[in-house]
């Protein structure tokens, strides 16, 4: 019974020792300054002054790939979805990315699918797709754009994808690197500012933009977008004059190589929502023609016989 009062004792008496030899009071921290206001610097990723959107409106479908396993979610691209519909779009999807893998009875669903979708649709988006293309799925891109559809190519080179299947049809080639620039950039050395414009409706109003993991586009004669001489290509480690974005086909082909500058908040970063909305104006901006294998699906709400 003494043991058992003597043990409690001893841990009191220990606790007490402690706090009188290391204990020197509760600390109180000292009183801090608010800032001036004048101090205050803007957040790098907002834009001054704000961009606001004109959109002219439309009429047409912008039909979006999500049948081959494509890496991205609809709210990384929603900006541009938002600006498509103020113009008057629709936004059709095309398949889901759990759905039209494996057999080749699958496979001739996933081409069936995107037949069905190109015949009523005026523009094509393919963002990061995983799964490749067949060859009967490249031959229906071809004609659609063969007919003044618009296809809007993004790829990312952090995300595994097989965006070549499509863009080499058009000679266009997405790099295996990432751009980067040591000497400026925007707080990362991968998030590189981009002020070399080409004249085009995509460029139109732009002084700066700031692309967060892109890569280098081929060809060169077609870049409508180009980095500076301090920037990197991590493949050749020397500097250049890379384009991330390019136009060809008559102007009815872009690819793009950076997917995160639409997405919130680096949308509002520089130029980047002006760009967003040009982009937007490209997609509805579309001359596709129908013929007799689109009928009676291109008809609008208002048919005059």
């Amino acid at each position: 019974m003494k043991r058992l009062i003597i043990i409690p004792i001893i841990i009191i008496v220990s606790l007490v020792g402690s706090l009188s030899i290391f204990y020197n009071g509760r600390y109180v921290p000292p009183r801090t300054p608010p800032p001036s206001v004048g101090e205050k610097a803007t957040p790098a990723y907002v834009s001054s002054p704000a961009f606001i959107d004109a959109p002219t409106k439309q009429s047409g479908v912008l039909l979006i790939d999500e049948s081959h396993f494509n890496s991205f979610s609809e709210q990384e691209i929603a900006i541009l979805l938002s600006r498509v519909t103020a113009r008057g779009y629709e936004i059709q999807t095309m398949g889901s990315l759990s759905t039209y893998m494996g057999s080749d009875a699958r496979l001739k669903e996933r081409e069936a699918l995107l037949e069905d979708g190109l015949r009523v649709a005026n523009s094509f988006l393919v963002a990061v797709p995983w799964n490749e293309y067949t060859v009967r799925e490249r031959e229906l891109v071809r004609n659609f754009v063969d007919r003044g559809g618009r296809l809007l190519l993004i790829g990312e080179p952090t995300r595994r994808n097989t965006i070549d299947e499509i863009s080499q049809d058009y000679s266009i080639i997405f790099a295996n690197d990432y751009l980067y620039n040591i000497k400026e950039h925007e707080d990362n050395f991968r998030y590189i500012y981009l002020r070399d414009f080409t004249p085009s409706e995509i460029t139109k109003g732009l002084k700066t933009v700031v692309f967060y993991v892109a890569s280098s586009l081929s060809p060169n004669e077609g870049g409508l977008i180009f980095t500076d001489d301090n920037t990197f290509s991590s493949t050749r480690e020397r500097t250049g004059r890379f384009s991330p974005v390019v136009q060809v086909a008559g102007g009815k082909v872009v690819a793009i190589s950076d997917l995160t500058f639409m997405s919130p908040p680096y949308n509002s970063v520089m130029d980047n929502d002006r760009l967003i909305s040009n982009i937007a104006d490209f997609l509805t901006a579309s001359e596709r023609t129908f013929n007799l294998s689109e009928f009676p699906n291109f008809f609008g709400p208002q048919v005059d016989v």
